[in-house]
């Protein structure tokens, strides 16, 4: 059965403990053209997370300049994808931002991701991670 959760919360809705999170990001890089981190997150063992993005902003039309980007695919508002935690219960995945690197005026590119689901486990804030750079 998958669990469905659109707000973060401070426990689980039927007295478990709270265990599927964000974790601090790793290997962030960034140059002119692009920002990206790797986004950690904790829970169940073997629980598939189903994550959406929440928010994107592409700049000022009518030239939106930047690309959310998912583990090296393009992705829209509203979009879902899906990770699964391994044996020890972490998992992960590639947030990046492309944007031009000169741009007059400046613009602001940036998105959010959020867990919406899982089969297994109970959420805890963190549910929601952002990534933007201005370019």
């Amino acid at each position: 059965m998958l669990k469905r959760y659109y707000a973060a919360v401070s426990g689980a809705d039927d007295g478990g403990t709270p265990n599927t999170y964000f974790l601090a990001y790793t290997g962030r890089t960034f140059s002119p053209t692009f920002i990206q981190e790797t986004e950690q997150l904790t829970g169940v063992a073997g629980a598939v997370l189903t994550l959406q993005i929440t928010a994107l902003n592409l700049s000022t039309p009518p030239n939106p300049i930047g690309k959310l980007m998912i583990n090296g695919t393009q992705m829209f508002l509203s979009q879902t994808f899906t990770v699964t935690l391994d044996g020890s219960g972490l998992g992960s995945f590639l947030f990046r931002i492309e944007g031009a690197a000169v741009t007059s005026p400046p613009s602001f590119v940036g998105g959010t991701v959020t867990i919406i689901g899982m089969n297994l486990g109970f959420p805890s804030a963190p549910i929601s991670v952002s990534l933007s750079k201005n370019f």
